[in-house]
């Protein structure tokens, strides 16, 4: 199988950051995706069906499907790590041979470092240019396991007007804050009045529903990927209250957040 013929089956790449305090621990939980798991600060234990790896600052490791995992993290310190994972369909046998051939941890090379700071603005986007752009630099990143001689191009830019984007990316990384149609305007140069008509005319939405939909979408990755409590997810996503979490999140996807974890970490 070439590396283009298993890309097709991986795509939809989603993912997220987050800090751990010390001794803290997440699972078990049922593994159903391929998923990137890094490390920035501190360390972690993966308990991969009784067997352990240990990955350390500036590591990583690849989570096949089909597993029962248990994260540990640093007993003595904060752990920062990182993820992105496919949410497309099933993985050929032949495919996940392939995968099965990249060391159980790696080095993060200065090219993937550098590739996982371009994906980490792109984490909180839930836009279908950001998805492109999120699929072409997680297959870079996979390429760099396969083929270290893997020389990937420019990611895809997107057409959005500079002011909306600039506009978008705030809301990304202030999400966590309680923030108003002038405040976000203010910050992509541009009037209130001008910033709404932007954003009605490339997203037919407002400006506050596009922010409340990149709340909801964060709180999801992170009931799928973090042992967090959903007050704690409430807090980090700008959400009111827990129960105005809970709310949003069964609003958007028709179920509560507890069953959306549920589904998640099932076996």
């Amino acid at each position: 199988m070439s590396e283009s013929d298993l890309f097709s089956q991986l795509r939809n790449f989603d993912g997220g950051l987050v800090i751990y305090e010390p001794q803290s621990r997440f699972g078990p939980r049922y593994q159903n995706q391929v998923q990137f798991v890094y490390v920035l600060e501190g360390s972690m234990e993966v308990d991969i069906d009784g067997d352990r790896r240990m990955i350390r600052a500036s590591e990583g490791t690849l989570l096949l499907p089909g597993h029962r995992e248990t994260f540990y993290m640093d007993p003595d310190t904060r752990t920062r790590h990182g993820w992105f994972n496919s949410r497309s369909g099933t993985l050929s046998e032949v495919g996940l041979e392939l995968l099965k051939k990249i060391p159980e941890v790696f080095p993060l090379s200065s090219r993937m470092r550098d590739m996982l700071q371009l994906m980490e603005p792109l984490y909180l986007s839930s836009g279908p240019l950001e998805q492109q752009e999120r699929d072409f630099l997680a297959h870079a990143l996979l390429c760099q396991l396969i083929q270290m001689e893997a020389q990937p191009s420019e990611p895809y830019q997107g057409v959005l007007p500079p002011p909306l984007k600039q506009a978008i990316r705030f809301m990304e990384t202030e999400v966590q804050n309680d923030l108003a149609v002038p405040d976000i305007a203010a910050a992509a140069g541009v009037s209130p009045a001008h910033l709404i008509r932007l954003f009605q005319k490339h997203l037919s939405q407002t400006p506050m529903r596009k922010l409340w939909d990149l709340r909801v979408h964060e709180g999801r990755r992170y009931l799928e990927n973090t042992g967090w409590s959903h007050a704690e997810i409430a807090y980090q996503c700008g959400f009111k209250s827990p129960a105005h979490f809970a709310r949003k999140m069964k609003e958007a996807y028709g179920v509560s957040a507890r069953e959306l974890r549920k589904q998640a970490w099932k076996a």
